[in-house]
């Protein structure tokens, strides 16, 4: 391997993990130390116009080869998260969520995903309705029990009859948005 693909090697490595990769010129000093210790043998090769560069060859056994890369990996895989993206807090806060199909996980467990925003839905309507005429804790209760009760028998009628939040489209986003808008509308009343 040549200086410059190791280079490049290390630089996608490096944006992989976000992390800032060192210069060219670093990278090579970095070379010439292992060189000099001895893990690596790197061999100036002169190619004539071109320039000249560096053949680099591992120089250590395949067993200490072997723990020294299952050790990268662990590394790699046990650094939680947030400490790879140290220097660059907002670089791939996303990523695991790069492959996720929302759609297809939707169509296959889209009976779960309506029963949480049936309860979800049902529940800050009866906190709405609810509070008002019994305030504290039992009337939280209440207005909770309700909000699952009608958001559970609201799932269980939609199975039977056939009905999917999937299968309402624009309807259903129109009255999500309708009823967003209401919350909010409510909660900055009663902010002031």
């Amino acid at each position: 391997m040549h200086t410059g693909d190791a280079h490049l090697a290390y630089t996608r490595f490096c944006n992989e993990v976000c992390l800032d990769p060192i210069s060219q010129r670093a990278f090579s000093d970095l070379l010439y130390e292992l060189d000099m210790y001895g893990y690596i043998r790197a061999r100036t090769v002169s190619r004539g116009r071109y320039g000249r560069t560096k053949e680099i060859h591992v120089s250590l056994d395949p067993n200490v080869r072997a723990t020294l890369v299952r050790q990268i990996r662990k590394i790699l895989i046990c650094t939680p998260r947030w400490r790879l993206f140290e220097r660059r807090s907002l670089c791939g806060v996303l990523d695991p969520f790069a492959h996720w199909n929302i759609a297809a996980t939707y169509e296959r467990y889209s009976a779960f995903f309506d029963v949480v925003i049936y309860c979800t839905i049902f529940i800050a309507l009866s906190h709405v309705l609810f509070l008002r005429r019994f305030p504290g804790r039992p009337g939280k209760v209440l207005a909770t029990a309700i909000g699952l009760a009608l958001g559970i028998s609201l799932a269980v009628a939609g199975q039977q009859y056939g009905f999917s939040l999937r299968a309402a489209g624009p309807i259903a986003v129109f009255l999500a948005l309708l009823l967003v808008g209401f919350l909010v509308f409510y909660t900055l009343l009663h902010i002031q």
